[in-house]
Parts: structure tokens; sequence; C-alpha cells
């Protein structure tokens, strides 16, 4: 399928409506088929000539639809207003006749022209649209569109109507709750009809269990008149902080096929990066093939199936997502306000414990603080650079490199901030050195590390660097240990 073209059909174009013409001898033809009657063909001549007249308004929509120059379709629709004749519902967008060719069907272009039509609708100002169902495009069609069956008939025709709710962006808002209230699982459990005190009962359950032992939280998307058009739940581990899941996504039917579930989950993972989490998890049915490509088009991959808390996850498809951090990195000459929070990561205990660095008492600060300045911003050496790392503007770890070569480079520093520890920080600088000895053509990439400095030589030895040589070295704090080079080696294409 291409980039689709729609052209609104008028009756001063002989040649469009010739085409029309002929959709409908078909489209009709295939109506009686299905209904087992006959149409007389004075019958049909006056309706096709009537729908090309009675075109002219900017809310009457009769298109015909083609990939590149190929003849896909036609749809039709208006907004019904009180003039007009017959069953109406007024302000609502009407969908009139809709019609793909045979040969064109099961190959997304029934949906792509329904969006068309919906797009036309809420350009027109309308918030709901309904149509009649008639055996061509069929109840199922409809349905899966997110279409919900009224109950009622149309009296014209004796079809049942189906209606949906039109959606903008400003139609709907997503809010992070942790701790539901009995009006929002009373909102929640409402269309459950018979079991919903059965279900309240369960979702306090599981949200009270999550609180006691771990986190839990609820994203929850509100639509017009603050009703709640869609919800998931994500629960944390109580063994492992880092790693959460979700369970009971549910979008109101009449909201379906909108992108609003991958909007849900979606803002549940943002809110976990913030929360500095890494693994999220999900069960989805083994049949379910909706679910199951809803996870995998928002990252998730399938893994062999484990035990989360309490959930029954026996004979289910669980999927893992790696939970971006959305970190990035800017150069210290940008904003040299970064220098304060250098000075902070260097005289912080931790730091110069693992470091082995002299210790900065809170009287030679200032000091340190001037010397620092000048070495790294004022004086810097020409084959030196120094980044911050953050998340957000929130700067994170500092990143320091230096012998700049033709060929090689060194990592001469790399600190990060203790409540960023163990959260892909490191990996992340690594990357960015790689990517710049890339571009830059350098083919080496050094770095030293002391022997107790565990931690370091893990993260090396995972991103593939090798220990290439072995030097006894005094630290600064006159402590002397085996220092370890490590190497890793670019290769360019």
């Amino acid at each position: 399928m291409n980039r689709l073209t729609f052209i609104q059909l008028c009756a001063e174009n002989k040649d469009n409506c010739v085409v029309f013409e002929q959709l409908m001898w078909q489209y009709t033809k295939e109506l009686d088929k299905y209904q087992d009657r006959t149409t007389p063909t004075n019958f049909i001549a006056k309706w096709i000539d009537s729908i090309i007249q009675i075109q002219g308004d900017s809310d009457r929509h009769l298109e015909l639809c083609y990939d590149n120059r190929t003849l896909i379709g036609f749809l039709y629709g208006k907004i019904d207003h009180p003039e007009h004749k017959g069953y109406t519902k007024v302000g609502y967008g009407y969908i009139m006749e809709f019609f793909v060719l045979p040969e064109y069907r099961r190959n997304g272009y029934g949906k792509e022209m329904y969006l068309r039509l919906e797009k036309l609708f809420r350009q027109d100002g309308a918030k709901r649209m309904y149509l009649t169902s008639n055996p061509v495009t069929g109840d199922p069609f409809w349905e899966s569109l997110g279409f919900v069956n009224t109950g009622e008939k149309s009296p014209e025709n004796g079809n049942e109507i189906y209606e949906r709710q039109i959606f903008d962006g400003k139609d709907r808002t997503v809010k992070i709750i942790k701790y539901p209230d009995d009006i929002i699982l009373s909102s929640i459990t409402k269309r459950h009809g018979e079991k919903a005190d059965e279900v309240i009962r369960g979702l306090t359950n599981v949200i009270s269990t999550a609180h006691y032992h771990s986190d839990f939280f609820s994203t929850i998307m509100y639509g017009n008149n603050d009703e709640i058009i869609g919800y998931a739940n994500f629960i944390q581990s109580s063994s492992e902080p880092s790693k959460w899941f979700y369970t009971d996504l549910w979008i109101a039917p009449e909201c379906r096929h909108q992108g609003f579930a991958s909007e849900i989950v979606s803002t549940g993972w943002q809110h976990l990066s913030e929360l500095n989490a890494k693994i999220l998890l999900c069960v989805v049915e083994p049949h379910n093939e909706a679910s199951l490509n809803l996870q995998r088009s928002l990252g998730f991959v399938h893994i062999k199936t484990e035990p989360f808390e309490d959930f029954e996850v026996d004979g289910l498809v669980m999927f893992k997502m790696t939970i971006p951090m959305n970190y990035n990195i800017v150069s210290l000459a940008d904003d040299i306000d970064h220098l304060c929070f250098i000075c902070d990561l260097l005289t912080h205990p931790s730091n110069v414990s693992a470091l082995h660095l002299k210790r900065i008492s809170a009287n030679e600060y200032h000091q340190f603080y001037k010397e620092m300045k000048e070495a790294l911003i004022l004086s810097a050496a020409d084959d030196e650079l120094n980044y911050i790392i953050r998340k957000g503007v929130v700067p994170i770890a500092w990143l320091k490199l230096n012998g700049l070569s033709k060929d090689s480079l060194w990592i001469s520093m790399l600190v990060v901030h203790e409540k960023y520890r163990n959260l892909g920080v490191g990996t992340f600088a690594l990357k960015c050195v790689e990517e710049f000895a890339f571009s830059t053509q350098r083919k080496h990439i050094y770095i030293n590390t002391t022997a107790d400095n565990i931690i370091a030589q893990s993260l090396y030895k995972k991103a593939g660097y090798i220990v290439m040589r072995e030097t006894e070295y005094q630290n600064e704090d006159e402590t002397k240990l085996l220092r370890y080079t490590l190497h890793k080696e670019i290769f360019f294409k």
C-alpha cells in the first residue's frame, strides 16, 4: 500500500462521476446478493444520480480512493443537520455508504479509508459518528474499529445502529494515579455489570498487596467529562525493585484501534524511567494477536515465561522491555555551571575512596574549585574534552577524554553520581565514547582502572575492553595499587 489519494466527487467532473457510477452498480449488486433480493435498475440509477446531485456542502464527503492510479473504492459520509430528511442524529457524523472493491479487501485499505472519513468528521466539529451496518462491510469490520452496537435499529432500513466517539488530542489526558480511590475503581468497573463488585474487590486486593510489599501505580486515560476510557496497572517486584510488571490493560470498546493502548503503556514506562526502573514485564494470552502485536510495536521482546509475585503466568506469553533511561550528553564548555557538579563528585566520600583521590576539606573547597576551573575550562588542554551526562537537565555523571591523537583516545575519568549507579549510565557513556571514536576515525580506546575497582573492571570488560597491561601505580591518596590498562579496538566498515 502506498500513500492513498482521495478525490471529492462533484457533478461537474463527469469522468469521476462515471467511475463512481460503476462502483455503485457493483456495490448494489453485492448488497442484493447478500440480502437475496433484486433492486430495480431504474431505482438504482435514480439513487446514484441523487447522491451525485446533492454534493456541494462542505460537511458532505463523497470521495473516490486510489492507491497510486489503482481504484480501491469509495466512502460517503455527512454531518447530520435538523433540516435533513429521514432518520438523523443532529451533529453526528453519519457514514452513509462505504465500499472497497473485493480484490483489495483484507489489505488495510478499509481501515485507511475509515480513518480518512473520521478525520473529515473531526474537522467538521463532530464528536460522535454512527452508521447502519450492511452485509458488504459487515459488523466485525466496524466493531474492530471501535464501533459499538447501540441496540437501536434504523427505522429506514431496519439495520442495527453502531456508534463511536471521535477523539482528538484535546479530548483525552493520561494521569499517573498511585492510590486509586473508590470513585476511580467504580468508574473503571461500571462496565463489568453484575461482576463490578467482584472486580473492585480483586483490584483493591492487588493494589493493597503491591503497596504493602513493593510499589504500585495506574495509568488512567480520561476522555470527555472526565470519563475513564482506558487504564493499566503497574506493579513493582518485591524482590527486585528495578523490575516491574504491567497488567489489566483495558480500553473502552468505542475507543479501541486509535493508539490509546500504546499511549497508556508508554506513559507508564516513561514514568518508570523517572523512577530508575530497568525492566518491565507483561503477559499475553497466546491467541490474542492484537495484544501480541501491541507489545512488539512498543519494543517488548518475547522471553521465556518466569514467575512474578503471585500472578498466574503459566500458559501465557511473557514479554520484556528494557526501560529507556533517556540520558543525554552535553559538553562542559557549553555550560560551565556544571563545574560545581564535577567538584561535588570529586569530593564525595564514596568517590574519594573508590578513585583514591586526595581528600578536600570544606576550607579547601573554594581553592579546589578555582583549580578545577583553570584546569578544565580556562586552560584546558587541546587534546582534552569534558562532557556531562544528564537525565533530562539533571547532571548525573562526568566523562573526561584526553590523549586525543590521530587514531586513539583515552577515557581518563568516568564518575557517576551515587544515586544513579547501576542504572546503565556507565554503559551509555561508553557508547557515546565509541560513537565519537567512530565518527572521528579513531581506532583505539584506552582506559586505566585500579585492581580494587571491581565495578569499573566489570563495566569495561562487559563492553568488550581487554586488559593489555598491569603496572604498579601510586594514587593521589599515596596508596600503591596495581593498575590495569584496558583497550578496545573500533572497527570501521
